[in-house]
């Protein structure tokens, strides 16, 4: 009974207080379970979150956890876009044989401040990053329309040590940004 009670005071204390969490995977754990809905599974117990709001901040881990993967766990450029469905699951399966690929970890972490009703999440990678300053994301290709998708759904985009680690902030209070509009998508 008393550790009933301890948990349920754990709980009111983190919903006072905020939320922490911190996961690491590895390309065995990419390869075999769907990471975005174990973390998204951490999201939905925010007591402000809304579905819609949950619903584009899984938009946005996906992306975020796939271009971690992809381009920094694996190690592959925007040429992989190019192969159909079963070139790409070979590749990633060969590729994640390698040593130097296995010892590779992808960092998520989910905060969230009940003060200023903020979600903050990071993916970082240990791939080599990337130029974000240089990144045209209207490309005709649309090979960075993931990179666009997070901006327009979010309320601040950082790209932090070369661009191994993306940070996104989404505010729940509703003081978001201005409506997106057909065009901007």
């Amino acid at each position: 009974n008393k550790r009933k009670k301890d948990s349920h005071l754990s709980n009111y204390t983190r919903y006072l207080l905020g939320t922490d969490y911190s996961f690491e995977f590895s390309a065995e754990d990419y390869l075999e379970f769907n990471i975005t809905d174990f973390l998204v599974s951490h999201l939905v117990k925010l007591k402000d979150i809304t579905p819609a709001v949950c619903n584009e901040l899984s938009l946005c881990l996906e992306e975020m956890l796939s271009n971690a993967f992809i381009h920094g766990t694996f190690g592959i450029g925007k040429e992989y876009k190019k192969l159909d469905h079963d070139e790409y699951n070979k590749l990633i399966r060969e590729l994640s044989k390698k040593e130097e690929v296995r010892d590779k970890r992808v960092t998520a972490s989910i905060s969230y401040s009940k003060q200023t009703k903020t979600v903050v999440i990071s993916v970082t990678d240990e791939g080599k990053g990337f130029d974000f300053d240089n990144v045209v994301p209207e490309n005709q290709d649309n090979i960075f329309r993931g990179l666009s998708l997070i901006k327009i759904l979010t309320d601040d985009v950082q790209y932090l040590d070369n661009g191994r680690t993306v940070r996104i902030e989404k505010r729940l209070d509703n003081k978001k940004k201005e409506p997106v509009t057909h065009q901007e998508v």
